[in-house]
């Protein structure tokens, strides 16, 4: 009885050992590449400390969604804005050279942040910010 339950264990060990490489290994099962992380400094807010995570979302219709969360650290919490853009996908993987180009930027004005190259840009004001 017991080499039958050893044999289960090894042969459960080996298939989660297996899928677990085959997924790392596997772009198209990993869809979220980070493309940037920006926090803001004390001088847009200075009672909030913010962040901002863009990444890419999924495949659709031949292009990659971009989508954005915000991070406030004296809250603990994130707020998800979803898809804020759009970029072109090839049969085989991500520009990605041109993906950060496009979206890779961040940058905290006083008036809120700017996301995004100036031909892509999404912008978030202070006032969204502060309500999150």
């Amino acid at each position: 009885m017991k080499k039958k339950i050893h044999f289960y264990h090894i042969l459960f060990l080996f298939l989660l050992l297996t899928f677990s490489i085959l997924f790392i290994h596997q772009d198209h099962f990993y869809h979220t590449r980070i493309i940037a992380i920006s926090w803001s400094k004390k001088d847009f807010d200075a009672n909030h400390h913010y962040g901002v995570y863009v990444y890419t979302g999924n495949m659709q219709s031949g292009q990659i969604e971009i989508k954005a969360k915000i991070y406030c650290d004296d809250k603990f919490f994130s707020h998800n804005l979803g898809v804020i853009g759009v970029s072109d996908f090839n049969s085989n993987d991500i520009n990605f050279s041109d993906v950060v180009a496009r979206w890779g930027v961040i940058n905290w004005k006083p008036n809120g942040v700017y996301i995004g190259s100036k031909d892509s840009s999404y912008f978030i004001s202070d006032k969204v910010l502060k309500d999150l």
